[in-house]
């Protein structure tokens, strides 16, 4: 459209003002009764002027197609800057030991965000911090059913059995992370500490061996 308004302006340049086009409308045998004249430049202009509306109408018809989505992006960015704001508001109040925020803000998070892994650390930390090591075992189980968050899930949880001396458990879930291809440093020394509490000896040597071949 604005190519043809510039071939448009370019022809109005060009026929001047002098020029004119005559047509007939309902011939009749009188004399040139029925036949109207009119300027080329007219013409032109007229072209120009229906180009306008119609890319007027389009713009109309395009913006208020897209309305309803900008609507729903706009209130989606409000969303997760809302809920992004809860997790620092909530990892502030998890440090500060603030147990109240941090379990109001975590849950305002979860509610906000749609990142389940963020959201059910932020959750399990803000309950440890409360003192509902049940409730934030919820959470860390949830991030040890997906593959790229279960190390940070069996870490939660071996720390909560550890908590309340459960050295099976803790052995269970330090074993696990362990056994992974790049298992840390945290599982090794877990791992480690667990079986000499438990008066595991081979176990605790294997551990040693494992830990050595792995600098």
């Amino acid at each position: 459209p604005l190519i043809l308004l510039v071939v448009l302006a370019g022809l109005l340049l060009y026929v001047g003002g002098d020029r004119y086009v005559q047509y007939e409308f309902l011939r009749s045998d009188a004399l040139n009764e029925n036949l109207k004249a009119f300027t080329l430049q007219a013409l032109i202009g007229a072209i120009a002027l229906a180009t306008l509306g119609v890319i007027a109408l389009w713009s109309i018809l395009v913006w208020a197609w897209r309305l309803p989505k900008r609507m729903k992006s706009g209130i989606g960015r409000k969303r997760e800057e809302n809920g992004l704001e809860a997790v620092e508001q909530a990892l502030l109040a998890i440090e500060a030991g603030d147990e109240a925020s941090a379990l109001k803000k975590a849950r305002r998070a979860h509610d906000l965000l749609d990142r389940p892994a963020l959201t059910a650390l932020i959750y399990a930390k803000a309950a440890e911090v409360c003192g509902t090591p049940d409730e934030a075992a919820i959470h860390y189980e949830t991030l040890v059913a997906q593959p790229d968050t279960q190390t940070a899930g069996l870490r939660g949880l071996a720390r909560l059995s550890q908590n309340r001396d459960d050295h099976q458990e803790t052995l269970g879930r330090a074993q696990t992370a362990f056994a992974a291809a790049k298992g840390p440093k945290w599982a090794f020394d877990l791992l480690f500490n667990t079986q000499i509490a438990l008066y595991d000896w081979s176990g605790a040597l294997s551990t040693l061996e494992a830990g050595e071949k792995r600098k």
